[in-house]
């Protein structure tokens, strides 16, 4: 940094532009005779004057003043006469005017004399006078001239100078003037200094050329040529020797002085030490090379190495702040080989105060301000140094810190490194954090994704909560992560699963009484809100449940409250044992997404219960309806077979024997026992569609076209009806159950049909994997209106005296589809026929050809 170099080589002036030539010649006047100026022309000339003249006497009083007099200073000719002359003299300036007064009294004349005169308003003026005392009518004759805005003019120039010489003061910059028609060079003490000679040496410019480093002179010659030439500022940076022949930098700027003609007169400038600026930038420099190679985990190591080594200090390190505010430390290097990776609490520490604040440095006696650091004791640590490391939202995300044994000496260069370095550090930081982030983002996606399949999928509620207490407990790296369940009768609860870390005892199955539980606790948590304590010790939680926490070694804990239909079943908890911890707000997302999902599981575990109950009494209830089928087949049916036996056997013998009533009335007694068995064996018919059903096989619907056919042989030929039918296909289903379905809906189409002969008929087309049947009649048709109430069980559009029927036919056939897994309808128009529809389940070998 400080090079020897040889003794000094002179060097030759600047090639400067030679001074301009002024001609010497001059010109004879010839002398004219001057005749004395008349009495008139001498009052016109005192009148007229724009200078102040005035004839004063030797008591002190003006005999005459001319009209610039009143002009300039306000007042009037009255006042200026009738007092003593010195009233009008600044009280500061009054001495200098009567000791003037006394030199012209003894002939000598006033030449040139300043001092501020008051003005009528009150201000004061500047006047430069020249005066002569006439010993012949003891007068003193004076004339004064204005120079208020010269005087006002220096005084701002002076203060102006004093500002700038301040300024250079507090900067160490030096000034210097070369006046390149003489080459005479005019330099500041300060400049004499960076030079490292005495202040109070004289220097031409050939010396200052001589005392610049040989290797940069060449380079100063030519910045001054070309600033000159081109009318532009003058900057150079370059290397001077002292005199013990060390190195120091120098940054020289100025600015030219030009005549009217654009010739140069005069270089004007300043310099300044840059040697303290080199070395920082040079440093700085060697660590950005120091870490250009380093990349990913690899950079912050490298950093703290670097460091150690250029500023040169013994102990680097870079730290991250955790979850429960201690600080883990990523890279760290102690003469010459890693510092061992742990984590240390904040408390009592200088990173405490770093954390979050700006630099703070400790250049000695670290160790008395912190007495209580271990890692500084342990270290024996005279000075600290550390900057904050933050994210781009202000936020703390660690700190950059430097250790040493002795006293910092440039406390500047360590702070601009720090500084410098922070902001790379804090970047790397961030984006590590972010991809840290990232991935355990995803964690609890996945997480959430597959324990909402596990509950969309799986029933087993204790499966379920196990499985969440493990991975919570692997996630959010807590030390006991738990499931507590409120008792039903609500007198408190008990611990029911539970994952926890070596080294922490088990919670699993114990109690805790309602008493342990607040008012105020219960109802945040039925409101389904969220307790965090990140610092147990500064909880005012009831004493039974401090003594539980303190029991079991938690330090922070997270509840997020179970619910159940709205009810609150029980708290999903996290504990952080080993030290404090603030919860984060993913954490505690990730945690309430998990409850939610809880209570789908607690939700579906109770419709579960219910529909297992249910299922049980529906399955009695389908036992007590097989058992009614069973009694109305056999036991109501046998008895009404007989009623109606006996009945017809009435109607046979006794017909025409009693009166026409009589006749009448075992007419109607028949046939309701007629009719009542019809129906008996109608119910018995659409109970068993859900009581006596085969599993479904490719049914040939040809086949049970033909079966349906000849089911309704006779009552088709009575009508005369006209049945056709398309090609039909392949379905998957029950024979019988179909053939049914086809019968009862030609059967209806043959009952409900117009005077003329009813035509039917039936095609099939293939739509989405199944068949749409289509059963189209002539017949009376329905009111658009009544086309949804027909398939009800019981529902009729007419009397029985109209058209006979048990009501129960349509609603067998939509019982049928359904059973079959398709949908029935009709489209009708009344008067114009009907057409019924139905879908079937295409068979797998059988589909639309």
């Amino acid at each position: 940094m400080n090079p020897k170099t040889s003794s000094f080589q002179p060097e030759p002036p600047l090639p400067l532009p030679a001074p301009k030539k002024v001609g010497a010649g001059s010109e004879a006047s010839d002398a004219k005779d001057l005749s004395i100026p008349s009495a008139r022309e001498l009052e016109q000339l005192f009148l007229l004057s724009q200078d102040m003249l005035c004839v004063a006497d030797l008591d002190g009083h003006f005999k005459s003043v001319n009209p610039a007099f009143t002009q300039i200073l306000g007042h009037s000719q009255a006042v200026l006469l009738t007092q003593p002359f010195l009233a009008f003299v600044h009280p500061d300036d009054q001495a200098a005017t009567l000791a003037e007064i006394d030199k012209l009294r003894t002939g000598i004349p006033t030449l040139h004399f300043e001092n501020r005169y008051r003005c009528d308003d009150g201000s004061y003026r500047w006047l430069a006078w020249m005066a002569i005392f006439s010993l012949e009518d003891k007068c003193l004759y004076a004339i004064a001239r204005d120079i208020t805005q010269r005087r006002q003019a220096e005084a701002e120039a002076q203060e102006q100078e004093q500002r700038i010489q301040l300024a250079l003061q507090a900067a160490k910059l030096g000034a210097w003037q070369l006046d390149l028609l003489t080459q005479t060079l005019t330099i500041s003490a300060q400049s004499k200094t960076d030079v490292g000679l005495p202040t109070d040496l004289t220097l031409t410019y050939t010396d200052w050329l001589n005392h610049i480093h040989a290797d940069d002179r060449v380079l100063v010659r030519e910045a001054v040529t070309q600033a000159l030439a081109n009318h532009t500022p003058y900057e150079a940076e370059y290397r001077v020797l002292w005199p013990d022949g060390s190195a120091h930098w120098i940054l020289s700027v100025g600015q030219g002085v030009y005549d009217a003609e654009g010739q140069p007169l005069r270089l004007n400038g300043v310099t300044l030490d840059v040697t303290d600026h080199r070395h920082r930038s040079e440093t700085l420099s060697h660590i950005a090379v120091g870490l250009s190679a380093t990349i990913g985990d690899a950079f912050f190591q490298s950093l703290v190495e670097v460091l150690t080594e250029v500023l040169p200090i013994e102990y680097a390190l870079i730290g991250e702040l955790t979850p429960t505010q201690s600080l883990r430390v990523v890279a760290g290097w102690s003469e010459g080989q890693p510092l061992t990776l742990k984590d240390y609490a904040l408390t009592h520490s200088p990173g405490s105060e770093v954390v979050g604040q700006q630099l703070r440095l400790y250049s000695q006696g670290v160790q008395q301000q912190f007495p209580q650091d271990e890692v500084l004791k342990q270290l024996q640590a005279e000075s600290y140094a550390g900057v904050p490391l933050m994210d781009a939202t202000g936020q703390a995300l660690g700190l950059l810190a430097v250790i040493s044994r002795q006293p910092f000496q440039d406390t500047q260069l360590i702070a601009e490194v720090l500084q410098i370095f922070a902001i790379r550090a804090s970047s790397e930081l961030e984006r590590q954090r972010a991809a840290l982030a990232l991935q355990h983002q995803t964690e609890r996606a996945q997480l959430f994704a597959e324990l909402t399949l596990k509950i969309r999928q799986s029933l087993q509620l204790e499966d379920i909560l196990r499985t969440v207490v493990t991975e919570v407990h692997r996630v959010l790296q807590a030390d006991r992560v738990l499931i507590f369940q409120f008792w039903p009768e609500g007198s408190g609860g008990s611990v029911l699963q539970e994952a926890v870390s070596p080294g922490w005892s088990s919670v699993i199955n114990e109690s805790l009484r309602d008493d342990c539980f607040s008012s105020d606790y219960l109802r945040q948590y039925r409101d389904g809100r969220v307790y965090q304590l990140p610092n147990v010790d500064e909880s005012n939680a009831t004493s039974c449940l401090l003594d539980f926490l303190r029991e079991f070694q938690v330090k922070s804990k997270l509840v997020i409250p179970l619910l159940c239909q709205s009810r609150l079943w029980g708290l999903l908890i996290a504990h952080q044992c080993a030290v404090p911890r603030h919860w984060l707000a993913s954490e505690i997302e990730l945690m309430q997404q998990l409850a939610n999902q809880i209570g789908i599981a607690l939700d579906q575990a109770a419709l579960l219960e219910r529909e297992t109950q249910q299922r049980q009494e529906l399955a009695r209830s389908n036992e007590d309806l097989q058992q009614f089928a069973y009694v109305a087949s056999h036991d109501l049916q046998e008895p009404l077979r007989m009623v109606t036996s006996y009945l017809q056997l009435l109607e046979r013998r006794y017909q025409g024997q009693l009166d026409t009533t009589a006749d009448e009335f075992i007419h109607y007694a028949v046939e309701g026992a007629t009719r009542m068995q019809a129906l008996i064996q109608a119910l018995l018919r659409y109970s068993r569609l859900s009581t006596r059903t085969q599993p479904f096989q490719p049914v040939a619907l040809p086949t049970v076209w033909q079966a349906a056919l000849a089911n309704l042989q006779l009552a088709i030929a009575d009508c005369k009806a006209q049945v056709t039918c398309s090609p039909l296909p392949t379905v998957l289903g029950d024979a019988t159950q179909l053939t049914q379905l086809l019968q009862n809906l030609l059967e209806n189409a043959l009952k409900f049909r117009r005077e003329l002969p009813p035509k039917i008929h039936v095609q099939a087309v293939f739509e989405n994997q199944h068949w749409r049947i289509t059963v189209q009649d002539n017949g009376i048709g329905i009111a658009p209106e009544y086309c949804d109430r027909i398939f009800p069980i019981f529902q009729r559009l007419h009397t029985r005296a109209e058209y006979p029927g048990t009501g129960i036919g349509l609603a067998l056939c939509k019982k049928i589809v359904e059973h079959h897994g398709g949908a029935i309808g009709v489209t009708a128009q009344l008067g114009q026929g009907s057409t019924f529809w139905f879908t079937l389940p295409a068979a797998p070998a059988h589909a639309a050809p």
